[in-house]
């Protein structure tokens, strides 16, 4: 890959994360997902297990895309500029972020249904 791209997705995914992380510092302890999204999830659970990246940065509208770089470049040609939720109560969340461990302990049984969003655990028990 030339210098150029590699460079061009670096900060694409420098320029989401700080919308990730101020995400998960305000939602509390669980993550709130779309149905679609969360059934996505459940299906690609062993792909994201295997991610060569630590913490896996899961895009759910570019699942099972384990490269969030490509996941983020994706969704920015099916939608123009992908939307990252930033603030609590604004709708389903659009990236979440595991450690690999945590996506080991992680379960279909853990999540739950609510007022038409999934709510999955941010730190799973093992």
């Amino acid at each position: 890959m030339p210098m150029g791209h590699r460079t061009a997705r670096s900060l694409a995914l420098a320029a989401a994360l700080p919308c990730v992380t101020a995400s998960a510092d305000d939602a509390g302890d669980v993550w709130r997902l779309d149905p679609e999204a969360a059934g996505c999830l459940v299906q690609s659970l062993e792909t994201y297990r295997a991610a060569p990246v630590e913490p896996v940065i899961i895009v759910l509208g570019a699942c099972p895309q384990v490269d969030p770089v490509a996941a983020l470049a994706r969704m920015t040609q099916s939608n123009g500029t992908p939307r990252v939720r930033t603030a609590p109560g604004d709708g389903p969340d659009e990236v979440i972020v595991f450690t690999r461990a945590e996506l080991e302990c992680l379960d279909a049984g853990e999540f739950v249904e609510s007022d038409g969003v999934v709510l999955v655990p941010r730190v799973p028990a093992c």
